[in-house]
């Protein structure tokens, strides 16, 4: 197990879970403004 791949490996892991919560984000904040 070598430091850098394992901080890419963190890194990686980092960006897939920002994208997945801003795309969940967004499509609670659409579901709210079509609700109006």
């Amino acid at each position: 197990m070598n430091p850098p791949q394992n901080a890419g490996y963190m890194i990686a892991a980092y960006s897939v879970a920002s994208v997945l919560l801003l795309g969940y984000a967004v499509s609670l904040f659409r579901r709210y403004r079509s609700r109006k």
